[in-house]
């Protein structure tokens, strides 16, 4: 395979660092174990409706990264969302959460699936291996079927898998097994009759929720969908292996209880686990990079929580990389 590049990950870092570096004038091919490019920014689809259910919303705080999403939104591939966001706290008391956030239109999985046209995406491979061999890279697939050879190798993936990839440079593989990413059980359902307990989306201080966000509230959106519900981490942890109906159950009791609303039966229920979900702090320069050895590493562990997180980081990469 002739490319200058190769990133291990198609998450939003790498796909940001990719187009940077295209733009750049740089040969670049991305590697996705999964079916589509993405990340947690994709979509579940349970007919008629469709779940954000790994990253329902985002906002936009530095103002290059608003710049970016004003752009996202002339494209069409975000929108604008002024909801009622709400915190809800264990005294029973509710607070303002956001004063507005942001979206992907239709879903969220629009947003990679733009960001991606003209890239050189290779999806449903698994990369199990990054070999310094004569000054370049070579890389290999979890059976040890060769991918290519690269001047330049870029892992976005969670830290806890960017850590072996990045085992022929200690320091940037040290750096990424000390990052802690926290898990998330994610709960979607769809009430038989529309629920509104007063907020679309909220936030919790304490107990085993961590947010809920109703579907149908977003723009875009039809009107019969659902809530996505997300576990607290610790909760998380401790109920790793639950089966994913006891999940659901106690989650869907504790959003009743502290909503003070009945859901009701559900017309659809599912779980899902996110195993590298949140990172408490990013790293200080917002990716890892060797120039000697031109290997480095992105995602929101570096830059930060969130989608402005993952933006920030894959250009630093790229910056870097230059």
């Amino acid at each position: 395979m002739k490319a200058d590049v190769a990133i291990v990950g198609a998450g939003l870092a790498g796909i940001v660092c990719a187009r940077r570096l295209v733009e750049a004038g740089r040969s670049v091919v991305l590697f996705d174990k999964g079916r589509k490019a993405g990340g947690r920014l994709s979509t579940r689809r349970a007919e008629p409706t469709r779940f954000d259910h790994g990253a329902p919303l985002f906002t936009a705080r530095s103002s290059a990264f608003v710049t970016e999403v004003q752009g996202w939104a002339e494209r069409g591939i975000v929108g604008a969302w002024d909801g009622r966001f709400t915190e809800l706290r264990s005294n029973g008391t509710r607070a303002p959460w956001l004063s507005s956030a942001w979206v992907g239109t239709p879903s969220m999985s629009a947003i990679p699936a733009a960001l991606v046209e003209g890239l050189d995406v290779r999806t449903q491979v698994r990369v199990g291996s990054v070999v310094s061999q004569e000054g370049a890279w070579t890389l290999e697939d979890e059976h040890g079927v060769g991918l290519g050879t690269f001047g330049t190798v870029l892992v976005n993936t969670p830290a806890g898998q960017a850590s072996p990839l990045l085992a022929a440079v200690p320091r940037l593989r040290d750096a990424a097994a000390a990052v802690e990413m926290n898990p998330c059980w994610a709960v979607m359902i769809v009430p038989e009759q529309p629920w509104d307990p007063g907020f679309d989306a909220a936030q919790f201080d304490e107990g085993p929720l961590s947010r809920a966000v109703a579907q149908a509230a977003k723009p875009g959106r039809d009107a019969t969908a659902g809530w996505v519900v997300h576990a607290e981490a610790s909760w998380t942890h401790a109920h790793w292996e639950s089966p994913p109906e006891q999940v659901t159950q106690t989650l869907v009791a504790a959003l009743e209880d502290v909503a003070e609303h009945p859901i009701g039966s559900l017309r659809f229920s599912s779980a899902h686990r996110w195993r590298y979900a949140r990172v408490a702090q990013g790293l200080p320069a917002g990716c890892l990079w060797d120039a000697s050895m031109r290997l480095g590493a992105c995602g929101d562990w570096c830059g930060g929580p969130g989608l402005e997180g993952a933006w920030i980081s894959g250009h630093a990469l790229a910056a870097r990389v230059g």
